[in-house]
């Protein structure tokens, strides 16, 4: 007991010196560091961020000019009225909303991703559609056929429904005054 005493005295005592302190790298001036990261928070503090003027001689590379950005998609004024309601014409809609992507991808990628929350809110109305059609098919057809009917609907619901959705159209599109990108898929009734 008393051999493990003594370890344990011996360890602390070890552990309690303090380390040899490091000398500092040679070429370090840590008095230029500071005077530097003084600096560098002043820069950060101006109010106005202004580019150092080029080297003599020398041009500064110019900007690409900015694009357009949803060029062609009406912007602000008053909520369209298929944007509350995708079926105010008479078609099957659904209407997408994205919000600005930024550097992302900018205009291109936020209607792609109002496109395909549109689809996907087709084709869930799409399936409940199919869905309220079994129903009534099981309700009128009481007999052997039902069994056909249903397993024809439950399929197309499953299948067509998506595809339908694939198949939708871009009818309208708008731009809210906070950026965010309203897409009206409408789904065209079939030919014939």
């Amino acid at each position: 007991m008393r051999v493990v005493a003594i370890l344990v005295a011996v360890m602390l005592a070890a552990c309690s010196t303090p380390a040899p302190k490091a000398p500092p790298a040679p070429g370090h001036d840590y008095e230029r560091q500071h005077r530097e990261s003084e600096k560098a928070f002043e820069e950060l503090g101006r109010d106005d961020m202004r580019l150092e003027a080029p080297a003599a001689g020398r041009r500064a590379p110019r900007a690409p000019a900015p694009r357009a950005q949803g060029a062609g998609i009406p912007r602000g004024g008053p909520m369209p009225v298929w944007v509350r309601d995708p079926h105010y014409d008479g078609l099957i809609g659904a209407v997408g909303i994205a919000p600005p992507q930024g550097a992302r991808g900018g205009i291109r990628a936020q209607r792609e991703a109002a496109v395909l929350l549109a689809q996907a809110k087709l084709a869930e109305q799409l399936k409940v559609l199919v869905r309220s059609q079994t129903e009534l098919v099981r309700i009128v057809h009481d007999d052997g056929r039902r069994q056909a009917y249903q397993h024809w609907l439950s399929k197309l619901s499953v299948h067509e429904a998506e595809a339908a959705a694939q198949r939708a159209e871009v009818r309208e599109q708008w731009m809210d005054d906070r950026g965010n990108l309203y897409v009206r898929l409408v789904l065209l009734p079939p030919e014939g």
